[in-house]
């Protein structure tokens, strides 16, 4: 959302054409809104003054207390941000003082970057022990909320959404991907969208397979029921948000009646042997994993009503998707996810166990690598 100064100073006008991949939403006589769908925030973004150094450290050093707070050692990013914010990224988390940042970091690129990462070798899984290279991030499609969500049956007041990454540059850049050793790590909400994934990562997978890399499909929201089996055969990763349920939920049923049950399929896909990770998507949504677990289990939505409550799936299994399921997510569930000897010493203290209820749950204590990093109580000294 942009008010009319960020538009003038934007020079976003009545009669600024729509860029690809994107809406400047416009009213019945023709003015311009302030909202902007998809690729259209660009037209603001790209013409904002550039933050210091400094003060995106002091951001992720605010972000890394906060995410400490609320039990996370560990984030996965999806290259939503600049290079700059990036390249913050890497040198507060393995730089200088990484020894007293918090959070793990796993952060994706562009995937419009593929090529130049392939120029100098830059590959998934390289890096050190509290910064890693992620994947290339794609973008099938947009979100439900804007109604950009891309879908094979059109919305109640027509269209069926945005592709934004389409079928074709989807199936030529997850090749080139896996070239590059970048696992494709693919934003999909509608079920047109993660079918053209699904196919995308069918028609590549000799290449990707045999690069060993670990591709994710990320939100998986919408999925066609035909879909469910090839996913499985895939073996892909599918990583989900369950916070994203409580406030889609009243849109879903309004949306698509009958069809609502094609959403947050957790159980099915469980039972169909696939790893769920699970997350938050912040800032799109809060990162507290509490209330993400309530989420997965109870499957309420912000109305108080229940949603498809037999695609819910029991507090073990979402315990072990935030935190087994994330770490095979990046590859890490070998050293990291679990408390076994030789694992990473990270792991979250709490009121009571949470088997016996999410009631009251609280975060006690959060520890990295054996080091305290929210400890309010002194618990740890």
């Amino acid at each position: 959302w942009a008010n009319s100064a960020a538009l003038t100073f934007a020079g976003i006008g009545d009669s600024t054409p729509d860029p690809e991949h994107g809406t400047i939403v416009r009213d019945a006589a023709g003015e311009a809104t302030g909202l902007l769908l998809e690729l259209a925030l660009n037209l603001i973004w790209t013409k904002l003054p550039e933050p210091s150094m400094a003060e995106l450290y002091r951001a992720l050093d605010a972000a890394g207390r906060d995410f400490a707070s609320r039990g996370v050692t560990s984030v996965h990013s999806m290259a939503a941000e600049p290079s700059a914010y990036w390249r913050a990224m890497a040198s507060r988390a393995s730089g200088d003082g990484a020894e007293r940042y918090p959070l793990r970091v796993w952060a994706a690129i562009p995937h419009a970057q593929i090529e130049e990462a392939l120029a100098i070798g830059l590959a998934s899984s390289q890096g050190g022990e509290r910064f890693m290279v992620g994947g290339a991030k794609f973008f099938a499609d947009g979100a439900l909320g804007s109604r950009t969500a891309w879908m094979l049956d059109p919305y109640p007041d027509g269209g069926h959404g945005v592709a934004v990454d389409g079928p074709e540059l989807l199936r030529e850049r997850f090749e080139l991907a896996a070239r590059a050793g970048l696992a494709p790590v693919t934003h999909a909400i509608g079920d047109a969208a993660n079918r053209a994934v699904i196919d995308a990562l069918e028609a590549t997978a000799n290449s990707w397979r045999g690069a060993r890399l670990r591709p994710r499909l990320e939100h998986a929201q919408h999925l066609h029921p035909a879909d469910l089996e090839r996913l499985a055969r895939l073996g892909v990763v599918v990583s989900m948000q369950p916070i994203h349920l409580t406030f889609d939920a009243p849109a879903i049923r309004a949306l698509f009646g009958e069809q609502a049950s094609r959403a947050y399929r957790m159980r099915e896909l469980l039972d169909r042997g696939l790893t769920l990770a699970f997350g938050s998507d912040t800032p799109v949504a809060s990162p507290d994993v509490i209330d993400g677990l309530r989420a997965a289990v109870g499957r309420l939505g912000r109305d108080g009503v229940p949603f498809e409550v037999g695609q819910g799936v029991g507090i073990r299994e979402a315990l072990y998707a935030y935190t087994l399921g994330a770490a095979t997510a990046i590859g890490r569930e070998a050293s990291s996810g679990a408390l076994k000897v030789g694992f990473d010493a990270d792991l979250v203290v709490l009121s009571h166990d949470p088997v016996e209820g999410l009631d009251d749950l609280q975060v006690v204590a959060t520890l990295s690598a054996g080091e305290a990093t929210f400890d309010p109580s002194g618990l740890f000294g």
